[in-house]
């Protein structure tokens, strides 16, 4: 009998990841010979436990999730132009010869996600994403193609927030924030940050939303986060990562499979 083919969501934390039972799903639905699990690896574990995965030929991909987007992308042999673009991968797949290719659909996900499904245009809108890590990235080179008016970053560690402007200086003129006092009204707010899983409520008000606004957060928790939990309350349309999630694990689930 043929060997099972084994994927592995990779995060710190990854207990509360959906992502296994979205892909075993899909491994039902298209009927494929396949096993996918969370594995939790801290940081100082990382380089170590991904040497393991490169040895066993029977883990064919990884979706990757935080802190380690940006560590894991340079691990990798190579990398499509999205996860190059921004130096930082959600999924990754292992060739034949158990080279690692570095992907990134964060920002296809998010995109997809608040186009389709919440039918919420970027064309015309301010939309500024808190956070500047490698999801925060690949989602500001996402909407970059949606012609918004503008993209402001804000994040507590303003260098990084500089480090995105540089990045995408080429193409359109990302604007900054200072994290600890948001000033401008935005039509989309996204959270890119772990925060408000932890517990923690962003620098934000209600001010800070137009009066159609919409608050997305990436991460999701079975009672909400932090984020949308207050959206909620204040009666801010909202949602969490899970339709994103969805929309990239659909779109990896196919090229992993070849479908």
């Amino acid at each position: 009998m043929k060997s099972q083919d084994i994927y592995h969501v990779i995060g710190f934390p990854v207990k509360h990841s959906i992502s296994p039972k979205i892909q075993m799903q899909l491994a039902t639905e298209y009927n494929q010979h396949m096993l996918f699990t969370a594995v939790e690896i801290s940081p100082q574990n990382l380089e170590s436990r991904i040497a393991e995965f490169k040895a066993d030929k029977n883990i064919k991909g990884l979706s990757v999730t935080v802190p380690h987007k940006e560590s894991v992308y340079a691990m990798c042999d190579s990398a499509d132009d999205t996860a190059k673009a921004v130096g930082a991968a959600s999924n990754v797949v292992f060739t034949a010869d158990r080279k690692m290719i570095a992907l990134n659909y964060d920002g296809l996900g998010i995109v997809n996600d608040i186009k389709n499904n919440h039918h919420i245009d970027f064309i015309g809108k301010k939309v500024l994403i808190i956070g500047a890590g490698g999801a925060a990235k690949a989602v500001v080179a996402a909407i970059i193609g949606q012609n918004p008016i503008s993209i402001t970053v804000a994040n507590r560690t303003k260098s990084k927030a500089v480090d995105i402007q540089k990045l995408f200086l080429h193409k359109f003129n990302v604007l900054i924030e200072d994290y600890e006092k948001i000033t401008n009204t935005y039509d989309i707010i996204i959270n890119s940050t772990s925060a408000s899983i932890g517990g923690q409520m962003l620098p934000i008000t209600t001010n800070n939303f137009t009066n159609n606004g919409f608050g997305y957060d990436l991460m999701y928790a079975d009672n909400g986060t932090v984020f949308t939990n207050w959206c909620d309350a204040n009666g801010i349309k909202f949602s969490d990562g899970k339709g994103m999630l969805l929309e990239l694990s659909k779109a990896v689930f196919k090229f992993w499979r070849k479908l």
